[in-house]
């Protein structure tokens, strides 16, 4: 058996073991938490990363993590842990741990003046329990234990096919953005058909990742309870006043990227058609090297 150590920290001591005997190889991580919120959310963070590290690898955490999962696990106080039990079952949740089941008394880790508390626990990656893959084998386990293994082996399998189809939403629209402007530079280079397929293509394939784009923030916005709605009626009053000359809202210290309209300003000419002259000016002032200038010499 070989045994080595990947990292020491304060409150954990990672090892990772390796046998002839073993399947695979076994990631231990040995815990002793702070008994401080504040000082057990770097811990928190730790186990996070390593879960994203040791994806789909057998690993268990195991110590005393000066934390309960439920109020059940704790007698003898009237003290208000809630937050300390949210952020440790968010830690559960995210890293998909097992918590093990023990035999015999279950408030024994701490006794003191009256208190018991269970601080001692082991948690297992899904992976210990061969939920790498969905399927409809027994878990050989029942009640709420046996519904958390099926849930987790759903869970894995979004990950993956999340992964896998949709990718990073953002890097594919930048992917996406590239890919049009070499194609459309070849195109221009050389106009035949294939150069045009090709374009055609990725044009659409933008289009499809902008599109998922929007319903990801969409979703993420709708999520918030924040609706459509809400958000033009609070942009049509913010620009309302900020271009108003008693505007209060936001201040740039002289130097605005908004320009706010003078006093004496007559707004009813920002809806009046441009005269045949000032369409003319505008037009004979484009470049004459550019697209629309060769066209204003044609005009002329």
């Amino acid at each position: 058996m070989n045994m080595s150590m990947d990292l020491d920290h304060d409150q954990l001591l990672q090892l990772h073991v390796s046998s002839s005997t073993l399947p695979r190889t076994i990631h231990d991580v040995f815990i002793y938490a702070k008994c401080n919120r504040w000082e057990r959310r770097p811990l928190w963070d730790i186990l996070r990363n390593l879960s994203s590290i040791l994806e789909d690898q057998p690993w268990l955490v195991w110590g005393d993590f000066n934390c309960i999962i439920n109020a059940n696990e704790r007698t003898g106080s009237d003290t208000n842990i809630t937050l300390d039990m949210e952020e440790f079952n968010e830690l559960v949740s995210d890293c998909g741990f097992i918590d093990l089941r023990c035999t015999g008394p279950t408030l024994h880790t701490r006794v003191l003046n009256g208190l018991q508390e269970r601080l001692d626990r082991i948690l297992l990656s899904p992976d210990w329990n061969g939920t790498s893959h969905l399927s409809r084998a027994p878990t050989g386990t029942y009640g709420m234990i046996n519904l958390h293994l099926k849930l987790m082996r759903v869970k894995e399998k979004l990950k993956g096919w999340n992964k896998t189809v949709f990718g990073n939403i953002f890097d594919n629209l930048k992917a996406a953005e590239l890919k049009v402007q070499h194609v459309e530079a070849a195109y221009v280079n050389q106009p035949d058909v294939p150069n045009h397929i090709a374009f055609k293509k990725a044009i659409a394939e933008l289009t499809l990742a902008t599109k998922i784009e929007e319903d990801f923030w969409h979703q993420k916005f709708a999520a918030s309870g924040f609706s459509d709605p809400e958000l033009q009626k609070s942009a049509i009053e913010f620009f309302s006043k900020y271009l108003s000359n008693d505007c209060t809202c936001l201040s740039f210290d002289g130097d605005s990227s908004i320009p706010q309209l003078p006093h004496e300003f007559n707004s009813s000419v920002l809806i009046q058609h441009p005269s045949l002259q000032e369409v003319k000016d505008v037009v004979f002032s484009i470049d004459a090297n550019n697209v629309e200038g060769i066209l204003s010499k044609l005009m002329s």
